[in-house]
């Protein structure tokens, strides 16, 4: 039999994103943020990890909504502070991407449930089975979890 008789399975592929990649853009986001949004006094150090590459679907919607998440942490956790700290962290998973950004900032205001910034992030999250939730610990944890799309490359 030749090789063009052989029945081929069709498998749609999800190309991924290097890791390196999405760091890069993603400290230039942060950087940009801290430049709109501190003010001449504040220190505020934000640091980039990922893990792990991340579907080339999910890269647009992972950097929208760390853009929500830092403007947040350092509109409303770093008010009026002279210092603070910015964790921004990519890890994925086979079934999924997860992105967590997390200030030790002021913590969540209890009379504000929900800001349009954690509106957007849950709309996009909507059409990649996601999540996003906030938790306050000793830091302000902001998260998005997204669904990989089916048939991707692992």
């Amino acid at each position: 039999m030749r090789m063009m008789d052989t029945p081929q399975r069709h498998r749609r592929v999800v190309p991924l994103c290097a890791a390196g990649l999405v760091a890069d853009r993603l400290r230039t986001l942060c950087d940009n943020a801290l430049i709109l949004l501190t003010g001449t006094n504040q220190v505020v150090t934000i640091e980039v990890s990922v893990v792990t590459p991340c579907p080339h679907v999910l890269v647009d919607i992972v950097m929208e909504v760390a853009r929500e998440f830092v403007a947040n942490g350092l509109t409303h956790g770093m008010y009026m502070r002279a210092f603070g700290r910015i964790s921004v962290q990519v890890l994925g998973t086979y079934e999924d991407t997860r992105l967590v950004v997390s200030d030790d900032g002021w913590g969540l205001n209890s009379n504000i449930k929900e800001g349009n910034g954690i509106g957007l992030a849950r709309d996009l999250a909507a059409g990649y089975d996601g999540r996003v939730w906030l938790r306050r610990t000793e830091t302000t944890d902001a998260t998005l979890v997204l669904r990989h799309p089916k048939g991707l490359a692992t």
